[in-house]
């Protein structure tokens, strides 16, 4: 009975730690050559499609008085290893042209670049998102 009791005590840390690391990867504000990149964790329910999921959104602002192409890539971790650090895939690289002073998010409604998939609600046993980070950003000034 102890033994069960301390391997709980052991595991209930990593469990927190995992649970812990999706709420601490939103980053603040990040601001790259006049781009302000935020996120937002949100709960999206479909009741006609009886699901019930959570996305981080990701939001880009431009701050700029001219129009610019912004490219990154997202690597994202699922239950601790990273499904597309090493990929090459064009679905892991976005690019996204904004006008000045212009604004896009990622919503629940669309499937974009701008969101990314944290974990199913309504679902226990299933892959849930337990990092992620945005690298290569790039932005360029559109003539």
């Amino acid at each position: 009975m102890r033994k069960a009791l301390l391997a709980l005590a052991l595991l209930l840390p990593s469990t927190t730690i995992a649970q812990n690391l999706v709420s601490k990867i939103q980053p603040n504000a990040i601001t790259q050559n006049g781009i302000l990149i935020s996120s937002r964790l949100e709960s999206c329910e479909s009741v006609k499609n009886g699901t019930s999921k959570e996305y981080f959104l990701l939001s880009f602002s431009n701050e700029n008085s001219y129009r610019v192409r912004v490219t990154f890539k997202r690597n994202l971790w699922y239950n601790g290893k990273c499904n597309s650090c090493d990929s090459q895939s064009p679905e892991h690289t976005i690019s996204l042209e904004l006008e000045p002073y212009e604004k896009a998010e990622g919503s629940c409604a669309e499937s974009s670049g701008l969101r990314i998939f944290s974990r199913m609600l309504n679902l226990e046993k299933v892959s849930k998102l337990t990092y992620f980070e945005l690298t290569n950003i790039e932005v360029d000034e559109v003539k």
